[in-house]
């Protein structure tokens, strides 16, 4: 049985946000699969990016996953010197077609919490952006989301989730008649990125409902 494969694609951008000139990824692998035969498979792949940033590729996936790191080589104009970024390692899995975007790592801002505090018969409103690895929104386009609220009680709840007009831009809710009936505890909020059948991130968090003390 051959190694597996996975198709990492794009688009990537450069730290201003724009496609970027004359640029290249390296996917490093940090460790070596070996197929049935025993032969070593090769362990970095080099992909150039095209218009727009995109970009395919083909990776290898050992049984459980392989780690890659990914380096960016781009200059930022005609005849200005190559700039290297090491964007960040992500873990590829065979069978697989992913954005490269939802694979590198979450970049939490420093201060930055995953809990959220209301108390009952408050509005819940909870905003966030997803970025890339230089902290540029990424576009939304075709990218649907979805999230809920898992209470104490074991009763899982919707919550109201839209992109804002801005890039990346998202808004989680919930009205304040809604909020007044969630058992008062620490829930668990979860939020999924997706195209289609094809889940890009998840991310969790906690909201924190307290008693409604002045009527």
């Amino acid at each position: 049985m051959p190694v597996a494969t996975a198709t990492i694609t794009g688009p990537v951008f450069d730290q201003t946000g724009a496609p970027p000139f004359d640029a290249t990824i390296e996917f490093r692998l940090r460790s070596n699969p070996r197929d049935l035969s025993g032969a070593v498979l090769r362990g970095s792949t080099v992909v150039k990016v095209g218009p727009a940033g995109a970009f395919s590729t083909v990776l290898y996936a050992a049984d459980g996953g392989s780690t890659y790191d990914v380096i960016q080589r781009h200059h930022p104009y005609l005849g200005a010197d190559l700039v290297e970024q090491d964007i960040g390692p992500i873990r590829v899995t065979g069978g697989e077609t992913r954005w490269l975007a939802a694979l590198l790592p979450v970049k939490i801002a420093t201060g930055a919490s995953d809990t959220h505090r209301i108390k009952r018969g408050d509005s819940l409103s909870i905003a966030g952006v997803w970025l890339d690895e230089f902290g540029v929104p990424i576009p939304s386009a075709g990218v649907g989301i979805a999230s809920a609220l898992l209470g104490p009680d074991g009763v899982t709840r919707a919550i109201t989730s839209r992109w804002q007009a801005g890039v990346g831009e998202f808004e989680l809710s919930m009205a304040a008649g809604t909020t007044a009936q969630l058992p008062i505890g620490t829930h668990q909020i979860d939020i999924k990125f997706s195209t289609g059948a094809r889940v890009l991130r998840t991310m969790t968090g906690r909201v924190i409902v307290g008693q409604e003390i002045t009527p």
